[in-house]
């Protein structure tokens, strides 16, 4: 299950899952980071401010003290939005600026923590807000990051982002930039265009209700 493979989430692994729910989303990032936590690793939430209260709390519930956690600084919570306008302009990313901000929060917390988790949704903003290529290099500079720092990724999109006469193309350009991918979605044919992305992009990968591990 795709559970699992976030539990597990190897160093440079780069996972990506498409809600519905933000309650399940909550669930998924709970199964990415606490394994994290309590191993004394780092983690960096970044995320819309209704999401990271969420996610602390589903944290909370079982049983991380969070708020102390988050104080010794091995957790970071960041709001997604204030952290994009760091390096993008007029729905530009910058990589400089990308280096400069989240770079070194994730050097900083690699020096002194050693394996970083990172969970990110400025992709999605980026794409709901009409740049959808703009997102897909954001991808591409978290991959290049991934090569000068040891962490793995996790980032979501929400399906409500998608314009439905092109899910297969948006959804292609999207697994093609992530080593694994899931989908949990209402919509039976949105998770079928994903399972038919995933056989063809990572034929190497089993896959289950959308799962590629």
């Amino acid at each position: 299950m795709f559970g699992q493979t976030l539990e597990k989430a190897p160093v440079r692994s780069h996972l990506v899952e498409f809600y519905d729910d933000a309650t399940v989303l909550a669930a998924k990032v709970a199964d990415f980071a606490e394994p994290a936590l309590r191993r004394n690793e780092a983690v960096v939430l970044i995320a819309i401010p209704r999401h990271l209260q969420l996610f602390k709390q589903t944290l909370q519930e079982r049983g991380l003290p969070v708020d102390v956690i988050e104080t010794s600084g091995r957790l970071i919570c960041l709001d997604a939005a204030r952290t994009l306008r760091e390096f993008t302009t007029g729905g530009q990313v910058y990589w400089s600026r990308f280096e400069a901000s989240i770079g070194t929060t994730i050097g900083h917390m690699s020096h002194v923590h050693g394996k970083v988790r990172a969970y990110g949704e400025m992709v999605n903003l980026l794409w709901q807000e009409g740049f959808p290529s703009a997102a897909i290099e954001l991808e591409g500079f978290w991959n290049r990051l991934g090569t000068l720092y040891p962490f793995s990724l996790f980032c979501a999109y929400s399906r409500k982002v998608f314009n439905f006469d092109r899910y297969a193309e948006d959804v292609s350009s999207i697994c093609a930039v992530h080593s694994h991918a899931y989908a949990e979605s209402s919509d039976e044919s949105f998770e079928r265009i994903v399972q038919k992305m995933l056989l063809a992009q990572m034929p190497g990968f089993p896959t289950e209700q959308g799962l590629a591990q």
